[in-house]
């Protein structure tokens, strides 16, 4: 699709809704695995470096966006993504101790 766009073949006002399906991508990966440590009360072996770093990168690029674009669909899906990831380093660290005893019980049980 972008190759369209760049080509000519696609009208340009298109731009924007790519650029939300991509949030939405990312939503849908993030959201179920949020529910589901929700419902588990433990994150599994999720790492807070990974997620961290991920909220870390997205805070960072609200920071420029804010200063150098004036582009309010590159902030939102930003803004998104942080949000989404900010949760899941939440999560890793608010369900730690129950992580750590369901990760002994699997080790257990296997």
């Amino acid at each position: 699709a972008v190759a369209g766009l760049y080509a000519g073949l696609l009208p340009r006002a298109l731009l924007p809704g790519l650029a939300l399906f991509q949030s939405g991508l990312g939503a849908v990966a993030r959201v179920p695995q949020i529910l589901m440590n929700f419902r588990q009360k433990h994150t599994g072996n999720q790492s807070v470096i990974t997620w961290g770093l991920s909220f870390a990168g997205n805070t960072v690029r609200i920071v420029t966006t804010l200063v150098s674009l004036n582009d309010f669909v590159t902030l939102l899906g930003y803004l998104v993504a942080a949000t989404l990831n900010g949760t899941l380093v939440a999560q890793i660290l608010l369900y730690r101790q129950n992580t750590k005893a369901a990760l002994t019980e699997k080790k257990r049980t296997d």
